[in-house]
């Protein structure tokens, strides 16, 4: 072999300047296999990261599938097939196929909790709008209290940051905010024929001869105005956000407002109708009614109203003004 080489060599390379070239030639062919041998290794690194990786991922498909089996097992009521091994799983396509099953179901129980929960919170508003229309009559509290609650719900509601796209949050808010509307209306209007009936009996806006038993009822009803006016105007960034508009801002203390309705209603009838005291050219009939007015009504004014104003918890007032 050596003497084959000698032969080889003494028949081709005979020259200093082929021997070179022989040397340049071996360097060449030393580098290109010192680079292969580098790019061998990065490729077997590279290899074992990616069936670690491999690895990986089947086994966190596997530990899915799996917890979904228990989740599906909770679900429908059976227990998960024990028999069932880690290299079972190996195969991806079986395993998508048991996860995308798993997870159809799961999205159609996801689907139903959340119906239901809408129909508890429709539940929850229904209890509060009976509370109210069953303590209309009977217990002003019971309406404060179920008037509170709904605007409490309002409040959790318009807050929602998922409200918006969601048809069936959008339609929640609305009957929520047409509650807490008739809630407002029905207790206004009840309290506020309750007080006018009590005022009515005791002579308001005339001569003022209040029985002691009317002026406690009297009293029941102001207090109830005027509770359901400091509810609203505590409530009113959330009203005013969610598009609830119960009440002017600047609107009168609500009792108050309903006893002046009843002077109001006696000065247009004498002064604006087509009665004969509505003369333009006769004001001092005007004045002197509004005088006799005054002289009856003040005295009820600074004994039982005013101090009914001062136990609301409405803004200080002189309820003369």
């Amino acid at each position: 072999s050596r003497r084959a080489i000698r032969q080889f060599l003494g028949d081709n390379f005979t020259s200093l300047d082929s021997l070179e070239l022989v040397d340049d030639l071996l360097k060449e062919e030393e580098r290109t296999h010192a680079q292969l041998e580098q790019e061998a290794a990065v490729a077997s690194k590279t290899t074992k990261s990616l069936v670690a990786e491999a690895s990986s991922v089947a086994d966190s498909v596997h530990s899915k599938a799996m917890h979904l089996i228990d989740v599906h097992s909770k679900v429908v009521g059976s227990t998960a097939d024990e028999s069932v091994s880690a290299w079972e799983f190996r195969d991806g396509t079986a395993v998508m196929e048991l996860v995308s099953k798993l997870a159809a179901e799961l999205q159609t129980y996801r689907r139903l909790r959340q119906a239901k929960e809408y129909i508890d919170e429709f539940i929850e508003i229904e209890k509060v709008a009976e509370q109210a229309a069953q303590s209309m009559e009977k217990s002003p509290q019971g309406v404060l209290s179920a008037y509170s609650a709904s605007i409490a719900l309002l409040s959790k509601h318009s807050s929602d940051s998922e409200i918006t796209g969601n048809i069936s949050a959008q339609n929640l808010l609305e009957y929520i905010k047409h509650t807490v509307s008739n809630i407002w209306t029905n207790a206004e209007t009840t309290a506020a024929n309750a007080q006018s009936e009590c005022l009515r009996k005791m002579g308001w806006p005339g001569k003022i001869d209040p029985p002691v038993s009317v002026l406690g009822e009297f009293g029941a009803n102001f207090s109830m105005l005027a509770s359901l006016d400091h509810i609203t105007r505590d409530a009113s960034k959330v009203l005013r956000q969610s598009g609830v508009q119960l009440q002017s801002e600047d609107a009168p203390p609500l009792p108050l407002k309903h006893m002046a309705r009843a002077v109001d209603i006696r000065m247009r009838y004498h002064f604006e109708s087509a009665r004969g005291t509505s003369r333009a050219d006769r004001p001092e009939w005007w004045l002197s009614q509004v005088m006799n007015m005054v002289r009856s009504l003040v005295p009820l004014l600074e004994l039982h109203v005013q101090s009914l104003y001062d136990r609301s918890a409405l803004p200080p007032l002189d309820v003369r003004n």
